[in-house]
């Protein structure tokens, strides 16, 4: 029996975590950390007046069997251990571009043309002074490192994260817009085409589900590694204004199959320190 294979030798019980005998050396609190324990205890939690409470009716036992009907795997959300803190702020990393059209044979085709290069700029909205007339760049992001090593139809970029502070919460979204260049032609300056920009827009905040929900009260980075599609053109002053981006997107010219690759961290979480799977498809949906 199990209860014997400890006294058999064939089990040996974990020691207690107060006996010293466990590393934790690599688990010490740092000044974030630290931070990060003072605002959790200021904030007030929902407790058995949550939204979800007061959707079944005020009936605890309803509203639990509602919450966990479809298991406890979906209730288990990380990205909502702190609340989005605008002095602290949040991170964006541009990973990639896949199946991006190019207008140029390319190095691994017939031809002999030299691939497009590609740069991406992050822009934050509002203010996204970007997009204004004058534009102003001080805010935006510019992809600097690539990986050679990969497919010239998927740029990767190497340049990690990139800091956003004191941004305010809301109707905050990120821009990202792609521009192709193609190389020198004979010393001249290459001419960007209307046909080479492109763009993609996340929205930075969790959406409320209801109007009673704890989202409507409290803002939450929608951290993830999301795959974007990309549109056409510049993106219209109608998408930077909207108060849902995606519903105002769907009139603009969509590349099938074309995507940009980003991670999207709260500066309270070490999450998605690497690019890679699990990748979130819902803004492709």
């Amino acid at each position: 029996p199990k209860q014997r294979w400890a006294a058999l030798g064939l089990d040996s019980p974990a020691p207690p975590y107060n006996s010293g005998a466990y590393d934790s050396s690599r688990c010490s609190i740092n000044a974030l950390d630290r931070e990060l324990f003072k605002r959790r205890r200021r904030r007030r939690d929902p407790g058995l007046c949550s939204g979800h409470v007061a959707d079944a009716g005020g009936d605890v036992e309803q509203a639990m069997a509602e919450i966990f009907k479809n298991g406890v795997s979906h209730f288990l959300d990380m990205r909502r251990i702190a609340s989005y803190a605008p002095d602290l702020g949040f991170s964006i990393a541009v990973d990639g571009l896949r199946n991006i059209p190019s207008k140029r044979k390319g190095l691994f085709n017939s031809g002999k043309d030299p691939p497009s290069v590609y740069k991406v700029i992050t822009v934050l909205t509002p203010p996204g002074l970007f997009f204004q007339d004058p534009s102003v760049a001080d805010d935006a992001q510019f992809t600097l490192k690539h990986d050679w090593e990969k497919p010239y139809n998927a740029p990767t970029f190497q340049d990690g994260f990139r800091r956003f502070r004191d941004k305010p919460g809301g109707h905050l979204t990120a821009v990202f817009e792609v521009r192709r260049f193609d190389p020198l032609v004979k010393g001249q300056t290459p001419r960007l085409d209307a046909d080479d920009i492109f763009f993609a827009v996340l929205p930075i905040l969790q959406k409320p589900t209801r109007p009673t929900s704890f989202l409507a009260r409290k803002s939450y980075v929608d951290g993830g590694n999301h795959i974007l599609p990309l549109f056409r053109g510049r993106c219209p002053r109608a998408v930077l204004d909207a108060a849902d981006p995606y519903e105002a997107v769907k009139k603009c010219e969509v590349i099938p199959g074309a995507s940009c690759v980003v991670r999207l961290v709260d500066a309270q979480s070490d999450a998605f320190s690497e690019p890679g799977p699990p990748y979130r498809l819902d803004r492709v949906e």
